[in-house]
């Protein structure tokens, strides 16, 4: 795959693993002109707290976050952080973790339309508490909604990173220059889980 630069753009890794299979989820955001190595580690400082803070009480304590790894990608040869003080950092949920593969879809928003303009991560960790049949409690819906929206706006925060969506492609040919929208909303479709194969053990990466 041809490599895309972007302005200002970092892409994020929370690097995680349970029962022996790696697990990852990704977010991207738009930094200061010209960031350099400390500002990468800073995102990446915060971004380890507030996944401690916000999205461990809803995880299983099966669930590992191992490693931050923030890439640097206005050039193919750009920077890279790979961020573990304080982790590895486990969920706090006590109830029997659910498979690997069950997972339920949040949406990114933002003001732009078309799915280029649309981000997603599929949750990690859910427990039997966090699921009555094929269905998230409303509550923990609630919570990973919440947790997620306390990232928008964060550029007060830390070292002026900003969420974006980040968009390689347009009509399946890779753009010139990567395209980012801020993120101004988190939502999901509905409460039904969603399954995610790669995920099982032996599987995926």
């Amino acid at each position: 795959m041809a490599f895309v630069p972007f302005s200002s753009t970092v892409m994020v890794e929370f690097l995680c693993s349970q029962d022996n299979q790696r697990l990852e989820n990704t977010l991207y955001f738009r930094g200061p002109q010209g960031f350099a190595y400390g500002n990468m580690q800073g995102l990446a400082a915060f971004l380890i707290d507030w996944w401690k803070t916000n999205l461990s009480p809803q995880q299983s304590a099966y669930l590992s976050l191992n490693t931050v790894r923030v890439t640097d990608l206005r050039t193919d040869t750009g920077l890279l952080v790979e961020e573990s003080s304080g982790l590895p950092a486990q969920g706090a949920g006590q109830a029997d973790p659910l498979p690997n593969s069950v997972t339920w879809s949040l949406t990114f928003s933002t003001m732009g339309r078309g799915r280029s303009s649309r981000g997603r991560n599929y949750v990690l960790g859910l427990t039997e508490a966090n699921v009555s049949g094929n269905t998230v409690a409303q509550i923990n819906a609630t919570a990973y909604v919440n947790a997620y929206m306390l990232l928008v706006g964060i550029n007060a925060v830390a070292e002026n990173w900003t969420w974006v969506v980040a968009s390689r492609y347009s009509n399946g040919a890779p753009r010139p220059l990567g395209q980012v929208l801020d993120v101004v909303d988190v939502r999901y479709a509905d409460l039904v889980v969603d399954c995610q194969r790669r995920r099982l053990p032996t599987r995926g990466k």
